[in-house]
């Protein structure tokens, strides 16, 4: 786990920090008697998960940073429509490594507090050359509207 500096942006770690968050988060449903059953290698979904017979898809972020106040949701990177846009997930997790915090909410309910409020949209962010867009949403302000699990 790293607290990465701006300028320090890696995307071979920052791969291996998200695979790593993937299982992290998957550990952390399974403790709360979700079924693991498939990891997603595409832009759908992350992890397919089940509970009570029924199958539930997360999108899982992981954020190393140190906490800014804010959760960066990516809409687009290198030109093309990426993360919260091509998501099909059912669910929209971040996980905030640096104080260890899962924040989840579902992926429509995201993309409607997106479409209804002036979030800050950050572009050419990322590594060199990817020009990543994404919103910044204050924390602090908008946690109501997800469901905050501290991990271990």
């Amino acid at each position: 786990m790293g607290d990465y500096k701006k300028g320090q942006y890696n995307f071979k770690k920052d791969l291996t920090t998200g695979e790593e968050g993937e299982d992290e988060v998957r550990m952390f449903l399974q403790s709360m008697n979700y079924k693991y059953i498939a990891k997603c290698n595409d832009n759908k979904f992350d992890l397919l998960m089940e509970v009570n017979r029924k199958p539930i898809t997360f999108e899982i972020k992981t954020d190393s940073y140190r906490d800014t106040g804010n959760m960066a949701i990516e809409v687009e990177s290198r030109g093309k429509d990426s993360g919260l846009t091509v998501t099909t997930a059912e669910y929209f997790s971040t996980l905030f490594r640096f104080n260890n915090e899962l924040w989840t909410i579902r992926t429509e309910e995201l993309r409607k507090l997106i479409s209804e409020n002036n979030f800050y949209l950050k572009e050419n962010g990322g590594d060199k050359g990817s020009n990543t867009k994404f919103y910044l949403i204050k924390k602090s302000t908008f946690r109501k509207y997800f469901t905050v699990h501290k991990i271990a």
